[in-house]
């Protein structure tokens, strides 16, 4: 599209047999890219079918976890890790679309019911553990909430699991 990305929102829709979101572009970044409307409107109908399909995993994920464990601090780490794999998945398909998505946090926690500090600690948390085969079986949610970051240099440090492979996506 452009070097700059354009900011992009997504709002739910009520409408029946339509898409469950709708993106939207400021006015000024549809100017800025006016001869190519068709294209920046195929784009961000694709964009929120993007979006959808994040909310549908993790609304799957999210499900999966209270069935296991109603208390999110009791969960495994790696379940967390599973839930910021997928909202990661989710920004790096914008970024190479060509959108950024102000709000972030906001966004899925409107559409998702759970905490921004939550949404931020697993994005944190799967940004600097790219393997989650290094997580010992052992490790809840709570050990690694209050310090995501530094739990996952320490456990990409100690390497448990690591010539197991990276998990299929």
């Amino acid at each position: 599209m452009r070097e700059k990305p354009i900011s992009i929102r997504f709002e739910r829709t009520e409408k029946k047999h339509a898409a469950r979101f709708l993106a939207s572009v400021p006015l000024q970044d549809l100017l800025l890219v006016r001869n190519k409307k068709t294209s920046l409107d195929l784009a961000t109908r694709k964009a929120a079918s993007h979006y959808e399909r994040l909310v549908d995993t993790c609304v799957l994920i999210i499900d999966r976890i209270r069935r296991q464990q109603p208390v999110f601090n009791r969960v495994d780490a790696k379940e967390m890790w599973m839930l910021g794999d997928a909202i990661h998945w989710f920004a790096g398909v914008l970024k190479k679309t060509g959108f950024c998505l102000d709000g972030l946090y906001e966004h899925l926690g409107r559409d998702l019911g759970i905490s921004r500090s939550l949404i931020e600690k697993v994005i944190i948390f799967r940004t600097y553990l790219q393997n989650p085969r290094v997580i010992p079986d052992d490790v809840r949610w709570k050990e690694v909430r209050d310090a995501p970051r530094r739990a996952a240099v320490a456990f990409q440090k100690s390497g448990v699991g690591k010539n197991r492979g990276n998990i299929e996506r």
